[in-house]
C-alpha cells in the first residue's frame, strides 16, 4: 500500500520567494502520494512558481487539500492558477486567498467553477459588489461546490444569499445522489435523482460520502446497484420510451461497453432492422419514431437488440435487430433527451 505524505511548512520566520516556490512545486509534481499541502509561511508567488503550482495541480491524483495562508501574488499569477485548478481532478479543500477585484480575475476564477468537478470548498474571496454579482450569476453552472467563503463588505448580504442558496442546492444534489444509490429502485424511473447520481458518481466527494454513510465495503455494492438499475432502466429514464427496455450488444458486433452511463451513448448510421414475424422496416425511422411519440427529439440508437412492449407503430412483445453500417462516436445529452449523430 502507498504511503500517504502530507507536507506542512508552518514557521512564519521564512518567506519562501519565486525561485525557491517554483522548485517546491516541481519536486512535489513528481510525488506520487501527496494527500495535503498546508504552506503557512509567507509566499511570494511570481508566473513562474504559478506555473508550477498549476502544472502540479494537473497532474495530482492524490492532492486532496491545500492550504497557502500568505500569499503575495503578481498581477497574472492566480489566473494560471485558477486554470490549473480547472483541470484538477482530486483537489476537495482549497484554502487560498483570492482576489476577484477585476474582470479578468474574476473570470479565471468562474471558469475554473465551471471546469472542476472535485472541488467542495474554495475560501477566502476578495470581490467588489459588481464582481461578486457576476460570481453569483455564473455560480449555477456549477453542481459540486458546497462551500465558498468570501470577505463581506457593507451591500454584500443579497448576493451572498444568492450564493448561499445555489451551495445549498448542490449539497442537497450530493445527498439525493447518494440516497438513490442507497435504494435506486424506490424512485423508479425518475429522472432527477439517476441525473444526480450520474453526474456525481465518479467524483470523490460522492464516494467519501457514501462510504460514511454505509461503509466502503457496502458502498461498491449500492454503486453497482445503482448503476445496474440505470441500465435496467434507461431508456424509460431518459423517456425515450413509457415501457421496459433491455438491451444487449449485436451477437455480431465487437462487444462495447454501451450505455454504462446515461450521458455517454454510441451512436451509429443504421442500415435496416428486422422485426420478426413482420416487415422490414427503416431503423432510424422505427427508432426515430418511438423517440418522437415521447419527446420529440431524434434518436439513433447502435448495435443493441431492443424487447420492449412501448415503440410505436410496432406490434406488441417483439424483438428489433438494429444492424450498423458504422459506428462513430457522438457526443450526447440525457438531459436534452436526444443524440447528435
Amino acid at each position: 500500500m502507498q504511503n500517504e505524505l502530507h507536507l506542512y511548512i508552518l514557521t512564519a520566520s521564512v518567506n519562501i520567494k519565486g525561485d525557491c516556490l517554483k522548485k517546491l512545486f516541481g519536486s512535489l509534481a513528481q510525488l506520487s502520494c501527496l494527500e495535503s499541502l498546508c504552506l503557512e509561511s509567507p509566499i511570494r508567488m511570481d508566473d513562474s512558481a504559478a506555473r508550477k503550482f498549476a502544472r502540479l495541480l494537473v497532474t495530482t491524483k492524490t492532492l486532496k487539500r491545500v492550504q497557502i495562508n500568505d500569499c503575495n501574488a503578481k498581477k497574472g499569477a492566480l489566473e494560471i492558477v485558477m486554470q490549473g485548478l480547472k483541470k484538477n481532478q482530486s483537489v476537495s479543500h482549497m484554502e487560498m486567498e483570492f482576489s476577484a477585484t477585476r474582470t479578468s480575475w474574476t473570470n479565471a476564477f468562474v471558469n475554473m467553477l465551471k471546469g472542476n468537478k472535485t472541488l467542495t470548498h474554495f475560501g477566502h474571496i476578495t470581490t467588489k459588489k459588481s464582481e461578486l454579482r457576476y460570481i453569483a450569476e455564473e455560480l449555477h453552472a456549477n453542481h459540486f461546490l458546497t462551500s465558498l467563503n468570501i470577505w463581506e463588505q457593507p451591500g454584500y448580504e443579497e448576493d451572498i444569499f444568492a450564493i448561499n442558496e445555489i451551495l445549498r442546492r448542490n449539497a442537497a444534489h450530493l445527498n439525493r445522489a447518494v440516497e438513490f444509490a442507497l435504494d435506486p429502485e424506490k424512485y423508479g424511473v425518475e429522472r432527477e435523482p439517476a441525473e444526480s447520481f450520474e453526474e456525481l458518481c465518479e467524483t470523490q466527494t460522492f464516494q467519501n460520502h457514501l462510504s460514511r454513510v454505509v461503509g466502503l465495503e457496502r458502498a461498491s455494492e449500492a454503486m453497482r446497484n445503482a448503476r445496474r438499475h440505470i441500465t435496467t432502466n434507461l431508456f424509460a429514464i431518459a423517456g425515450v420510451c413509457q415501457g421496459p427496455v433491455t438491451c444487449w450488444p449485436h451477437p455480431k458486433v465487437m462487444k462495447r461497453a454501451l450505455l454504462q452511463h446515461l450521458r455517454a451513448h454510441k451512436a451509429c448510421k443504421t442500415s435496416r432492422c428486422l422485426i420478426e414475424g413482420e416487415a422490414v422496416y427503416d431503423a432510424g425511422q422505427v427508432v426515430e419514431c418511438a423517440v418522437e411519440a415521447v419527446t420529440g427529439d431524434r434518436i439513433t440508437v447502435a448495435a443493441l437488440i431492443l424487447r420492449t412492449r412501448a415503440l410505436p407503430n410496432t406490434p406488441h412483445n417483439v424483438s428489433i435487430l438494429i444492424d450498423c453500417s458504422e459506428v462513430a462516436n457522438a457526443r450526447s445529452s440525457y438531459k436534452a433527451g436526444r443524440v447528435n449523430v
